[in-house]
């Protein structure tokens, strides 16, 4: 009895930190490694800001909660990691514990969350807009403190996945220069204009619409 108690307890807490963190830093933590502060990595930061519309704030929690189980699925299918997520802001990482950036999986699973959002505007009638931002680089992945479990990534391109959201029209995906170089020619880029960041300066990016070989 004592072991199966033990082996259910197990299987809880594994299930709790997978809720919260990525399934690599949960096997390195159970294995006893805990030196995961300062993870150097290559990655495409995806950022959704999800803002519906007309609805009273019990559907409004429930149609959240429903997209979020739509774009995590999405994610953990594509093996996209998810970093942040809130009720109306998502943020997931594309190349994390790889040499790429993988930019190319970061643009399918944009477009993949477009359509979960297109399906859900039907679904419940209701006017659900995004706004999108993405960035390629480097990043530091990892814990702010293992005792906490605090996970999170952090550097230049979250910054500016976030700043590119922020400034993105209503159902845009805004891809900075970096990014746009490290797609290949399977996307269909479209160059915007007259973008101005919060502190007033001009930003140059690109509008993800959609991929080369779906509108042929």
């Amino acid at each position: 009895e004592k072991e199966d108690a033990l082996a259910a307890e197990e299987e809880e807490i594994k299930h709790l930190l997978l809720s919260a963190l990525p399934t690599r830093i949960v096997t390195a933590l159970r294995s006893g490694d805990r030196e995961l502060l300062d993870l150097v990595d290559t990655a495409t930061v995806i950022t959704f800001d999800v803002d519906p519309k007309g609805i009273d704030e019990e559907a409004g929690i429930e149609l959240s909660t429903e997209f979020s189980q739509r774009i995590e699925s999405i994610a953990e299918r594509l093996g996209v990691e998810r970093v942040r997520s809130s009720s109306n802001q998502h943020i997931f990482a594309s190349g994390l514990d790889t040499p790429e950036t993988a930019a190319d999986l970061a643009a399918d699973f944009a477009l993949q969350v477009v359509e979960a959002v297109d399906e859900l505007r039907e679904k419940h009638g209701v006017e659900l807009t995004y706004r999108a931002g993405m960035s390629a680089g480097h990043v530091i992945a990892g814990l702010l403190s293992a005792d906490q479990l605090t996970y999170g990534v952090f550097g230049d391109p979250p910054r500016a996945a976030l700043a590119l959201a922020g400034v993105a029209g209503p159902n845009q995906i805004l891809i900075d220069n970096e990014t746009a170089a490290d797609l290949d020619g399977a996307w269909i880029l479209e160059t915007t204009t007259g973008l101005v960041d919060l502190q007033g300066s001009e930003l140059t990016a690109k509008m993800l619409l959609g991929s080369a070989a779906a509108a042929n």
